[in-house]
């Protein structure tokens, strides 16, 4: 799948090698290399955040911006058909898999590698990991007929259908990070159904594997990425101001505009009330209506 270990990929190798395989049998694909690339994407870095000019946020959310996870799976191949998908470093492999010989159960450190800058990136800083697989399916013997048959989901690849199938692995990286510099190190780690990476600046320890990001104000993890991007299309059109508009349009006369928003996820009912607009919020989620209470309590 897109993120290479989320559908069970090492134990399903695991089993195979120790219960099905034959000693003389052979595992297509034989071998699975993930990599990752530093980019400059301003529709990636919209995804990181909400928007201020939308609703302010409690200092909670801003103070985990930096450790929350943001992942995200979408055709990154159209960014960069548009334009708006810079690679500021050479891909990193970040995690390479013998299908013949797995990896134990656990976690384990796979990649410590210095980052080489790309030319005309200059100036840009990171707003994301870009990350795509290249499976080798078949690898000719030495002095074999045939050519070496490999699947890759690169979206910088044309032509390549494999990149219309399966969808390119974003790993959103914090606001205001500094552009790539020549002793950057990618750092990434990873378990039976994970891969987590960080950029580790210069002057930072080498070879020590990233922590695990997690999310301690909740809306990143209740709302996420595309929550992110649905905001940012709402403060660019105002939408807020829309749906008071539209409230205090069907209203009674002289009162105050009333609208029940159901399980919206909440934001966007927050992002009404302060448009002028009273704002029943109903949420069938207990931790959704935490999170909209404390946000609302902020804005």
């Amino acid at each position: 799948d897109t993120p290479l270990l989320g559908e069970g990929l090492l134990t399903g190798i695991r089993h195979a090698r120790d219960v099905l395989h034959r000693p003389d049998g052979i595992s297509i694909p034989r071998s699975v290399v993930l990599w990752a690339v530093p980019v400059h994407s301003v529709h990636l870095g919209r995804a990181a955040c909400v928007p201020e000019s939308l609703m302010p946020m409690p200092p909670s959310v801003r103070e985990c911006a930096e450790c929350a996870p943001s992942y995200l799976e979408l055709r990154t191949h159209a960014l960069a058909d548009l334009g708006d998908l810079t690679p500021l470093a050479e891909p990193t492999a970040v995690l390479r898999i013998d299908c013949h010989h797995p990896t134990s159960p656990g976690e384990h450190a796979c990649c410590a590698e210095r980052l080489r800058p790309a030319q005309g990136a200059a100036g840009l800083a990171p707003t994301a990991l870009v990350t795509w697989w290249e499976a080798e399916m078949w690898r000719p013997k030495s002095g074999g007929d045939g050519e070496r048959v490999v699947i890759s989901t690169d979206p910088w690849r044309r032509p390549a259908a494999e990149r219309e199938h399966w969808l390119s692995g974003v790993h959103l990286l914090p606001e205001g990070g500094a552009p790539i510099g020549a002793a950057d190190v990618l750092a990434a780690a990873h378990d039976d159904d994970d891969v987590w990476m960080a950029i580790q600046r210069a002057g930072a320890p080498t070879c020590a594997p990233p922590a695990r990001r997690l999310c301690r104000c909740g809306v990143h993890a209740l709302s996420g990425p595309q929550r992110f991007l649905q905001l940012h299309e709402w403060a660019a059109h105002d939408l807020a101001s829309t749906v008071a508009a539209a409230a205090a349009a069907h209203g009674p006369p002289g009162r105050a505009a009333r609208c029940v928003d159901l399980a919206d996820g909440p934001l966007l009912s927050v992002a009404a009330a302060r448009a002028a607009c009273e704002v029943v919020c109903v949420e069938s989620d207990a931790m959704a209506a935490v999170l909209a209470s404390r946000v609302a309590s902020a804005a």
